[in-house]
Protein backbone atom coordinates (compact mmCIF):
# COMPACT_ATOMS: atom_id res chain seq x y z
CA UNK A 1 0.00 0.00 0.00
CA UNK A 2 2.88 2.35 0.83
CA UNK A 3 4.40 1.73 -2.63
CA UNK A 4 1.07 2.58 -4.27
CA UNK A 5 0.77 5.82 -2.27
CA UNK A 6 4.31 6.85 -3.20
CA UNK A 7 3.67 6.14 -6.88
CA UNK A 8 0.44 8.11 -6.73
CA UNK A 9 2.25 11.06 -5.12
CA UNK A 10 4.95 10.99 -7.79
CA UNK A 11 2.33 10.81 -10.55
CA UNK A 12 0.39 13.74 -9.08
CA UNK A 13 3.59 15.78 -8.76
CA UNK A 14 4.43 15.05 -12.41
CA UNK A 15 0.94 16.10 -13.52
CA UNK A 16 1.13 19.28 -11.42
CA UNK A 17 4.59 20.10 -12.78
CA UNK A 18 3.48 19.49 -16.38
CA UNK A 19 0.37 21.64 -15.92
CA UNK A 20 2.42 24.42 -14.30
CA UNK A 21 5.00 24.29 -17.11
CA UNK A 22 2.29 24.35 -19.77
CA UNK A 23 0.53 27.31 -18.11
CA UNK A 24 3.85 29.16 -17.72
CA UNK A 25 4.84 28.60 -21.36
CA UNK A 26 1.41 29.54 -22.72
CA UNK A 27 1.11 32.67 -20.59
CA UNK A 28 4.59 33.83 -21.54
CA UNK A 29 4.03 33.10 -25.22
CA UNK A 30 0.84 35.15 -25.13
CA UNK A 31 2.33 38.11 -23.30
CA UNK A 32 5.63 38.13 -25.19
CA UNK A 33 7.56 38.44 -21.93
CA UNK A 34 9.87 35.50 -22.53
CA UNK A 35 13.36 36.79 -21.88
CA UNK A 36 15.53 35.98 -24.86
CA UNK A 37 18.76 37.42 -26.13
CA UNK A 38 19.24 38.99 -29.53
CA UNK A 39 21.91 36.38 -30.21
CA UNK A 40 19.10 33.83 -30.61
CA UNK A 41 18.34 35.60 -33.91
CA UNK A 42 21.87 34.97 -35.20
CA UNK A 43 20.52 32.37 -37.66
CA UNK A 44 18.92 35.16 -39.75
CA UNK A 45 22.12 37.21 -40.25
CA UNK A 46 23.48 37.50 -43.78
CA UNK A 47 22.42 37.92 -47.39
CA UNK A 48 19.58 35.87 -48.86
CA UNK A 49 18.01 35.54 -52.30
CA UNK A 50 15.12 33.61 -53.76
CA UNK A 51 11.51 33.95 -54.81
CA UNK A 52 8.60 35.67 -53.10
CA UNK A 53 5.18 34.04 -53.52
CA UNK A 54 6.65 32.21 -56.50
CA UNK A 55 6.20 35.14 -58.89
CA UNK A 56 8.99 37.63 -58.10
CA UNK A 57 12.58 37.55 -56.94
CA UNK A 58 13.90 39.04 -53.72
CA UNK A 59 17.23 39.99 -52.19
CA UNK A 60 17.44 40.33 -48.43
CA UNK A 61 20.07 41.47 -45.97
CA UNK A 62 19.85 40.92 -42.19
CA UNK A 63 22.33 42.65 -39.89
CA UNK A 64 24.24 41.20 -36.99
CA UNK A 65 22.05 41.15 -33.86
CA UNK A 66 23.78 43.95 -31.92
CA UNK A 67 22.84 47.32 -30.42
CA UNK A 68 19.54 45.98 -29.05
CA UNK A 69 18.13 45.67 -32.57
CA UNK A 70 18.35 43.73 -35.78
CA UNK A 71 17.79 45.43 -39.11
CA UNK A 72 16.66 43.86 -42.35
CA UNK A 73 16.29 45.18 -45.87
CA UNK A 74 14.47 43.43 -48.71
CA UNK A 75 14.25 44.36 -52.38
CA UNK A 76 11.53 42.79 -54.56
CA UNK A 77 12.21 42.41 -58.29
CA UNK A 78 9.88 41.50 -61.15
CA UNK A 79 10.89 41.47 -64.82
CA UNK A 80 14.30 42.97 -63.92
CA UNK A 81 12.62 45.98 -62.22
CA UNK A 82 12.65 46.79 -58.52
CA UNK A 83 9.01 47.04 -57.50
CA UNK A 84 9.17 47.35 -53.71
CA UNK A 85 11.55 47.82 -50.77
CA UNK A 86 10.99 46.73 -47.18
CA UNK A 87 12.84 48.03 -44.15
CA UNK A 88 12.51 45.78 -41.10
CA UNK A 89 13.65 45.86 -37.49
CA UNK A 90 13.41 43.55 -34.51
CA UNK A 91 13.48 45.43 -31.23
CA UNK A 92 12.73 44.64 -27.59
CA UNK A 93 9.69 46.57 -26.30
CA UNK A 94 7.44 46.42 -23.23
CA UNK A 95 5.30 43.96 -25.28
CA UNK A 96 8.27 41.68 -26.02
CA UNK A 97 10.30 41.34 -29.22
CA UNK A 98 8.58 43.19 -32.06
CA UNK A 99 9.23 42.85 -35.80
CA UNK A 100 8.32 46.15 -37.51
CA UNK A 101 8.00 46.42 -41.30
CA UNK A 102 7.78 49.50 -43.52
CA UNK A 103 7.18 49.35 -47.28
CA UNK A 104 8.55 51.75 -49.90
CA UNK A 105 7.99 51.96 -53.63
CA UNK A 106 10.91 52.95 -55.90
CA UNK A 107 12.12 56.45 -55.04
CA UNK A 108 11.64 55.47 -51.36
CA UNK A 109 8.04 56.65 -51.33
CA UNK A 110 6.54 55.26 -48.12
CA UNK A 111 3.37 53.17 -48.25
CA UNK A 112 2.63 53.54 -44.52
CA UNK A 113 2.18 56.83 -42.73
CA UNK A 114 5.30 58.21 -41.09
CA UNK A 115 4.47 56.86 -37.60
CA UNK A 116 2.92 53.59 -38.82
CA UNK A 117 4.48 50.20 -39.48
CA UNK A 118 3.20 46.67 -39.82
CA UNK A 119 4.04 44.97 -36.50
CA UNK A 120 4.44 41.36 -35.45
CA UNK A 121 5.13 40.09 -31.92
CA UNK A 122 7.57 37.22 -31.39
CA UNK A 123 5.74 34.20 -29.95
CA UNK A 124 8.31 31.43 -30.49
CA UNK A 125 12.04 31.10 -31.14
CA UNK A 126 14.50 28.21 -31.19
CA UNK A 127 16.28 25.72 -33.46
CA UNK A 128 16.73 28.22 -36.33
CA UNK A 129 13.03 29.06 -36.30
CA UNK A 130 11.13 32.16 -35.24
CA UNK A 131 7.37 32.69 -35.26
CA UNK A 132 5.76 36.12 -35.12
CA UNK A 133 2.08 37.05 -34.73
CA UNK A 134 0.59 40.05 -36.57
CA UNK A 135 -0.59 42.54 -33.93
CA UNK A 136 -3.83 43.40 -35.75
CA UNK A 137 -5.10 40.36 -37.65
CA UNK A 138 -3.40 37.50 -35.77
CA UNK A 139 -1.79 35.93 -38.85
CA UNK A 140 1.56 34.24 -38.24
CA UNK A 141 4.97 34.50 -39.91
CA UNK A 142 7.30 31.52 -39.45
CA UNK A 143 10.97 31.81 -40.40
CA UNK A 144 12.61 28.43 -40.95
CA UNK A 145 16.37 27.92 -41.21
CA UNK A 146 17.10 31.62 -41.28
CA UNK A 147 15.42 33.13 -44.30
CA UNK A 148 15.39 29.84 -46.28
CA UNK A 149 11.65 29.65 -45.91
CA UNK A 150 9.21 32.21 -44.54
CA UNK A 151 5.58 31.14 -44.40
CA UNK A 152 2.35 32.88 -43.44
CA UNK A 153 -0.19 31.06 -41.30
CA UNK A 154 -3.83 32.15 -41.41
CA UNK A 155 -6.98 30.62 -39.96
CA UNK A 156 -9.40 29.21 -42.50
CA UNK A 157 -12.47 27.30 -41.29
CA UNK A 158 -10.87 26.84 -37.87
CA UNK A 159 -7.64 25.40 -39.32
CA UNK A 160 -4.24 27.06 -39.52
CA UNK A 161 -3.22 27.08 -43.21
CA UNK A 162 0.41 27.86 -44.15
CA UNK A 163 1.47 29.53 -47.40
CA UNK A 164 5.09 30.00 -48.47
CA UNK A 165 6.06 33.64 -48.91
CA UNK A 166 9.87 33.61 -49.20
CA UNK A 167 11.76 30.56 -50.46
CA UNK A 168 15.48 31.06 -50.95
CA UNK A 169 18.96 30.46 -49.71
CA UNK A 170 21.80 32.24 -47.98
CA UNK A 171 24.19 33.74 -50.54
CA UNK A 172 26.72 35.26 -48.07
Amino acid sequence: MKNYANRLKIMLLCVAFSATSLFYNLSHAQTGHVEISFEEFGFIEGNWAGTFRGDRDYEAYWSTPTGNAIMGMIRFIRDDQTILFELLSIERTERGMILSVKHFTPGLVGRQEREDAVRYRLIEIGNNRAVFEHEENGSLLAWEGGFDRVSRGERENGQLVWTDLFVGRRIK
